[in-house]
């Protein structure tokens, strides 16, 4: 219920925002939750419409953007998204998935983080399942079979 409510709240809370930015700066977008991608074909007004979108965040909801995650780029460079990454190359778009090699590398640190005793057995048992239920696009043995091949199970 959790869940859903944060979705709904995330939704609605921004639904002003979104009709600004569709009708005022005339954008495309697609969006989960907080997280946008907003598509133009002006890198310069991007730019411009990144600071109006800030301005208006800050002032308006009180919400501060997290600057290491915003990127201004060619979608022919691929957009990561979701734990996918987005590529539009010739007018075809390209969506491949991050998630495999997302699991690889969280299990990877879990495993240096416990052999170096900066956690506890409970923690990666935590880790673990974390890994396990949250990405969808993946299976749960995908996680466990990833778990395997870096213990030695």
């Amino acid at each position: 219920m959790v869940n859903m409510t944060s979705q709904f709240l995330a939704i609605f809370y921004l639904a002003k925002l979104q009709h600004y930015m569709i009708h005022n700066l005339h954008l495309k977008f697609v969006n989960y939750m907080d997280d946008y991608i907003i598509i133009h074909q002006d890198k310069e007004y991007l730019k411009k419409c990144l600071n109006i979108i800030t301005d208006k965040l800050y002032n308006e909801y009180n919400l501060l953007v997290n600057k290491n995650k915003i990127y201004i780029s060619s979608s022919k460079n691929g957009i990561p998204f979701l734990g996918y990454n987005i590529k539009v190359i010739k007018s075809k778009t390209i969506i491949n998935s991050n998630s495999k090699k997302n699991i690889k590398k969280g299990i990877k640190r879990t495993k240096y983080l416990f052999d170096n005793k900066i956690i506890d057995f409970s923690k990666l048992f935590s880790s673990i399942e974390n890994y396990k239920h949250s990405y969808p696009y993946t299976t749960g043995n995908d996680a466990y079979n990833i778990f395997n091949r870096y213990w030695g199970g």
